[in-house]
């Protein structure tokens, strides 16, 4: 809405001064060529809006999306470097042995080779 009634006042500043300035008219007579053409200027600031957002949307949104794109991957990759600097000067201790998987001697029923056979 602010760039349509940017491109509205200055066809209407246009048509005014091209009237009193270039034509000679009075104010008067320039004022009522104003009155005079307002659907018109509407419809010029209409199709110019529409142009301008166009040409925003094409050109510039994509280097917007890019540029907040790139950000985000900045931010993150802050992050992690923080996240390595803190690693590197506080070395952790050893970390706990984890406990294998495959046993070998466990008592696990869910094995065939621990499975007691039926006495049948």
């Amino acid at each position: 809405m602010f760039v349509f009634s940017i491109f509205a006042v200055a066809i209407i500043i246009g048509i005014f001064s091209f009237e009193l300035l270039i034509r000679g008219s009075g104010i008067l007579k320039s004022l009522g060529v104003v009155l005079g053409n307002v659907s018109s200027v509407l419809s010029g600031s209409t199709l110019l809006t529409i142009f301008e957002e166009g040409i925003n949307f094409m050109f510039f949104r994509r280097a917007r999306e890019e540029r907040a794109k790139l950000k985000e991957e900045k931010r993150e990759l802050e992050e992690l470097k923080k996240e390595i600097q803190t690693l590197q000067n506080n070395p952790q201790k050893e970390a706990p042995a984890s406990k294998p998987e495959n046993v070998k001697g466990g008592n696990s029923p869910l094995k065939p080779e621990n499975s007691k056979p039926n006495p049948e």
